[in-house]
């Protein structure tokens, strides 16, 4: 069975803040997470509940809220105390301790718990329609995670920032030029998938020299993963599978 469309739209925009370069992002898809935590719950509980039981959801608290769900949908006791906790930390976050925060790695562990939890709830196939940006970004939250591989995540970012080349784009194989014989065509720089963003001279926009008005970026520094991991996300996976990184299961 898949997963709401509405708890796919949340998972995404999650994933799109624990990307995003802006301060605090962490701690804010913390607290996003254990939201989408208790409403995916909920929405279990409310799939199969009764009438009568439907009119109490919204006055549970959240440890009844899990273990109403549980008695549907078994939930291993460990995620269960993993969610109890990040629930207390967010709650004391909001009401008792502005002074807790929140670094990369719990908030990755978060994450990677709730994606556990919707596979428990619909099931090992819950997500299997999801973006292919999403899965890419969930790979690397597993890399980020305490699952991960510190070498391994010191190796990615090197390479994302150092070994791939930004200026090239994919094209659909549809989009190939054949020649009289029938095989592709290097004609417009258009060969074996990828395109050559250049200008009319044959530069490279990487290479140029910038404009008064102009910024230049580096693409692949951690600070525009959001954007990469979107509209690069081919790139990025095989940058994860040349480190065998695994995928998220």
């Amino acid at each position: 069975m898949k997963a709401p469309s509405e708890i796919v739209d949340f998972l995404e925009s999650i994933l799109g803040i624990y990307f995003y370069d802006i301060r605090h992002k962490h701690r804010s898809a913390f607290i996003l997470c254990d939201s989408l935590v208790e409403l995916s719950l909920k929405t279990k509980i409310l799939e199969m509940c009764s009438y009568e039981e439907k009119k109490k959801i919204s006055e549970y608290k959240f440890y009844k809220v899990v273990e109403k769900a549980n008695e549907i949908k078994t939930i291993p006791v460990k995620l269960q105390k993993d969610l109890i906790r990040d629930h207390e930390i967010r709650n004391k976050m909001q009401h008792e301790y502005a002074s807790i925060t929140i670094d990369e790695q719990k908030c990755a562990d978060a994450i990677i718990n709730l994606i556990i939890l919707l596979r428990k709830l619909w099931g090992k196939y819950s997500l299997d329609d999801i973006p292919s940006w999403v899965d890419c970004a969930l790979r690397i939250v597993k890399l980020y995670s305490s699952k991960g591989d510190f070498k391994r995540r010191k190796e990615f970012r090197r390479r994302m920032l150092n070994d791939i080349d930004w200026n090239y784009i994919e094209v659909d194989s549809d989009s190939y030029k054949l020649d009289e014989k029938g095989e592709e065509s290097d004609n417009d720089n258009l060969t074996k998938g990828y395109k050559s963003i250049l200008d009319s001279l044959g530069r490279s926009p990487g290479k140029q020299v910038l404009n008064m008005n102009e910024v230049k970026i580096i693409v692949g520094s951690e600070e525009y993963w959001s954007l990469v991991i979107r509209e690069y996300s081919p790139k990025v996976i095989r940058c994860l599978d040349s480190l065998e990184i695994e995928e998220f299961h």
